[in-house]
């Protein structure tokens, strides 16, 4: 019924350009991970081992310079929507999906807790990924990966 009702625009424009959109940080995803696992397959000193003297502001975390901080940025949203939107898809978690002035306390709880623990296991995943190297106040460069 929402289909029906799209204007023409929406229907022929906005949607295909959407769907270019996500196919694109989908594939550039996927580009950046591939990149990243090559450079640790071949190369000993790509490994992660932290970033000692990296002042904020003073090194680029990207090699692409700004550009390639706000593809970064971009990119690590689209994992945090798409993780979100998996999560709630999900057999077992479509039931904790609130309704419109109809949910429980104790869902409301629950959706608190799994969109707590899906942020916090994001700077980690996009780490592990990846996808940046930006340790995001916390440890993350120090883990034992393999």
């Amino acid at each position: 019924e929402l289909r029906h009702r799209a204007s023409p625009w929406q229907r022929n424009l906005g949607y295909p350009l959407a769907m270019l959109g996500l196919l694109a940080l989908t594939g550039i995803s996927v580009l950046i991970v591939c990149f990243h696992v090559l450079e640790l397959l071949l190369d000993d000193a790509a490994m992660p081992r932290g970033i000692q003297d990296a002042s904020l502001g003073q090194v680029s975390f990207s090699i692409f310079g700004s550009f390639g901080a706000a593809l970064q940025v971009v990119l690590i949203f689209y994992l945090m929507l798409s993780s979100v939107v998996g999560f709630y898809s999900s057999p077992m978690f479509t039931r904790l999906l609130p309704e419109r002035q109809d949910t429980p306390l104790t869902k409301i709880i629950g959706n608190c807790v799994s969109l707590l623990v899906l942020s916090s296991a994001l700077p980690v995943f996009s780490r592990t990924l990846g996808i940046t190297r930006f340790d995001l106040l916390g440890d993350f460069g120090r883990f034992n990966w393999l």
